[in-house]
């Protein structure tokens, strides 16, 4: 394996280096959908000369120019990946404090990592909300009381309205085990009584 003198990276057969260029460029470029499987391999597995193609300088397998790390941290933020993006500008940040634009993306890149995480709770309170609607139907065709599951929903949907999310996830979360543990209770109450009469 042949190893750059100047930035310590390893070199790759021809033709691969360019192509990597063309790819970064479109990373940079926000170009990414197309191509975010080579793109993902680049950033995250390093191909090419790893950091050395976001900006050309390295001390000892480090990079610490500036460029580099604002390049990479917009790369990953058009992956999506904003919270290693974030890393990369406190990089940047740590290198020069003056770098232009770092503090624009560094907080564009926390808005869509709250706006992912926000996304993600909702996607589980949806689910919970779906697991309760089918333990509402299951509780109800074996005659059990579920008044104050249903009220517990309605909270849960308020809130979700209200954008309290984590508050809508944690009343579902209690709802839909009030429910199973009903469930429970009848069947063993079922069973018991079975076995009685046999």
């Amino acid at each position: 394996m042949d190893i750059c003198s100047e930035c310590g990276a390893e070199y790759l057969p021809a033709g691969v280096d360019e192509y990597v260029e063309d790819v970064v460029e479109d990373i940079i470029g926000n170009n990414v959908e197309s191509r975010k499987e080579e793109v993902y391999r680049i950033v995250v597995w390093g191909w090419g000369d790893g950091m050395g193609l976001f900006g050309k300088k390295k001390v000892e397998g480090k990079t610490k120019d500036a460029d580099a790390w604002y390049n990479k941290g917009k790369a990953l933020q058009n992956l999506g990946r904003y919270e290693e993006a974030i890393r990369c500008y406190d990089k940047v940040i740590e290198i020069n404090p003056e770098y232009d634009g770092v503090f624009d993306s560094k907080i564009f890149a926390m808005d869509k990592l709250k706006e992912q995480e926000q996304q993600e709770e909702l996607l589980k309170t949806n689910k919970t909300i779906n697991d309760i609607q089918t333990a509402l139907q299951k509780a109800k065709k074996l005659d059990i009381n579920t008044r104050v599951e249903e009220k517990q929903l309605d909270t849960v949907k308020e809130k979700i309205t209200q954008g309290s999310l984590s508050v809508a996830l944690e009343f579902a979360n209690k709802c839909k085990n009030s429910l199973e543990q009903k469930i429970n209770e009848y069947k063993k109450a079922a069973e018991r009584s079975n076995t009685k009469w046999e």
